[in-house]
């Protein structure tokens, strides 16, 4: 999968996190394989990968407020299914205390503007907006292997995370395409270029 890449070694690796960043926990990706009873088993992206059961009082997610600034969800309101990805935070130097668990839940919407090829927005599907709002903005360099935005009303699937260029406001990344065959569209070289031939280059 495309994102397993960017996600395979941890954000700031422990090695370097020794001394130099101690005084903050160390992230991983990471993967749900079960749920039940509050508990949740999830492999680490680590190396070597390893297993790792949080409790529910550890989850997390982020939401849209209605002001649009970003919050923390916490509690009931945070579900956490097999399959889905997540972040765990862990305090390495201090023997692996749990510190918290990020999940990363998997929405789906359509493209709603497209202002132009490199910038625009979703509409979250009506089961999303709770928590990620009516529109989210989405930049190209989030959806892996195009050169361009999808067409408005086309089909993305997408987490939700910070906006690197706005702290105040989230974002969809991660982005795919929920029919891949759309994406052929969006790849260079498939492009018919419309060009006469104008003859006046002499």
């Amino acid at each position: 999968h495309h994102i397993a890449s960017a996600i395979a070694a941890p954000m700031h690796k422990a090695v370097v996190a020794e001394g130099k960043r101690s005084e903050g926990p160390t992230e991983y990706g990471a993967k749900c394989l079960r749920a039940s009873d509050g508990k949740y088993t999830v492999e680490l992206f680590s190396d070597p990968p390893r297993e790792l059961t949080v409790p529910h009082s550890m989850l997390w997610q982020w939401a849209v407020a209605p002001s649009l600034h970003p919050k923390r969800l916490a509690g009931e309101s945070v579900r956490m299914h097999v399959g889905d990805r997540c972040v765990v935070a862990i305090w390495e130097s201090r023997d692996s205390e749990l510190d918290g668990v990020q999940v990363l839940p998997r929405m789906t919407g359509k493209i709603s503007s497209r202002p132009s090829a490199m910038a625009g927005q979703v509409e979250p599907d009506p089961e999303y907006r709770s928590v990620a709002g009516a529109r989210l903005f989405l930049k190209v360099s989030e959806i892996a292997g195009a050169q361009q935005l999808p067409a408005v009303g086309e089909r993305v699937h997408f987490v939700l995370a910070l906006n690197p260029e706005r702290a105040d406001r989230l974002w969809a990344s991660e982005v795919g395409l929920e029919q891949p065959s759309a994406l052929a569209a969006q790849l260079p070289g498939r492009k018919a270029v419309v060009k006469p031939e104008s003859g006046a280059a002499g």
